[in-house]
């Protein structure tokens, strides 16, 4: 397996907590020079907190360029 490199944060909006748990994703954009390009993701609890998960819960991110998109709901949909 390819190594990664640990990458925790914290989501707020507008500076505060989000209004609930919910998803980071990172889009691979460019890979770092002899690393694979992989997506990765990082649930956040209602504090916003969370950590990168490549292969393995909290094992981090491939080395390049990525693009987040965050997924936030009140109420999950069903």
């Amino acid at each position: 397996m390819p190594r990664t490199v640990p990458v925790t944060g914290r989501v707020t909006f507008d500076g505060d907590a989000p209004p609930g748990p919910g998803t980071v994703y990172f889009l691979p954009q460019e890979a770092a020079e002899g690393f694979p390009s992989r997506p990765a993701t990082g649930d956040f609890d209602k504090e916003g907190n969370y950590q990168a998960k490549t292969f393995d819960p909290g094992d981090g991110l491939m080395p390049g360029k990525y693009t987040m998109h965050v997924e936030c709901w009140q109420t999950p949909p069903n």
